[in-house]
């Protein structure tokens, strides 16, 4: 008799990855499009962190104390395979798992600063989306006795783009709060914006220009151009997990009882 499952009976994406020696594990977090990543029993304080080859921010170092240690990749693509892998400075890889990130939701779009991660703002694009458009730069002039130009120009490089949001989709109490965030993300440096998978516009690291906001009704719409700018260095930017701060870490207690109760790296920081 054959089995028939609703589209609803079939299981959802996995939300957590261990290496096979179990010593680097990723963990998919929808809630802010990211991936939580651990590293244990690294045998050195620190290990560089990498996404496909590539480092990732927060990850260059990671730092390892006692051998262990958290990062956190607020880039990583939306519905898609990837590689993450732990290793020294001179390319020795110390463990590596394979990611697959359907877990993470394509419908939103993410502002994240490159100054503070934890001002990222998950979010809806309105409005008609920007022109892309590649901005060209030249000084042509005749040349005598030729029929054609001659001059210098530049390569077109990429031009900004006017992208406006919405604030208060989810929660209209909230649209003054979420436009606040939203403009505190835009005015602290660069940012890496990744648009909803469905717009058709590539994920890129930009300079936000002048920032305005617009209230209708009750909610608000927040725009801004964006300057596509080459990816930043990743090099000792400051390591960064989502509720990971000694702040946060205090809730549970004072620091000698949370200490008192830890049995290891992972939870003392309740990884």
């Amino acid at each position: 008799m054959p089995i028939i499952n609703t589209l609803s009976a079939w299981p959802s994406a996995p939300q957590r990855f261990t290496s096979a020696d179990g010593r680097l594990l990723a963990i998919l977090d929808p809630d802010r499009c990211g991936v939580r990543l651990m590293v244990t029993d690294a045998g050195t304080d620190q290990v560089q962190l990498l996404r496909d080859g590539e480092l990732i921010y927060s990850g260059d170092p990671m730092r390892t104390p006692g051998g262990a240690g958290i990062a956190y990749d607020g880039l990583a693509p939306l519905d898609g395979d990837v590689v993450y892998a732990a290793g020294m400075a001179d390319g020795t890889v110390i463990a590596s798992v394979a990611v697959h990130t359907a877990g993470l939701p394509a419908e939103w779009g993410l502002v994240t600063p490159l100054d503070d991660q934890a001002l990222a703002v998950r979010l809806r694009t309105v409005a008609s989306t920007p022109t892309l458009k590649r901005a060209a730069r030249q000084k042509l002039s005749l040349s005598p006795a030729s029929t054609l130009n001659a001059g210098g120009w530049d390569l077109p490089a990429e031009d900004g783009q006017d992208w406006t949001w919405l604030c208060g989709l989810i929660d209209q109490s909230d649209a003054i709060g979420e436009r606040d965030r939203l403009m505190a993300a835009l005015t602290c440096g660069p940012v890496y914006w990744r648009p909803e998978a469905s717009i058709g516009f590539s994920s890129m690291w930009a300079l936000p220009g002048d920032v305005e906001a617009t209230r209708q009704g009750d909610v608000w719409l927040v725009s801004s151009t964006l300057t596509p700018v080459r990816p930043p260095s990743t090099l000792d930017l400051p390591a960064w997990a989502p509720g990971y701060t000694y702040a946060d870490l205090l809730k549970r207690g004072t620091f000698a009882d949370v200490l008192a109760g830890a049995t290891n790296y992972s939870s003392l920081v309740g990884f």
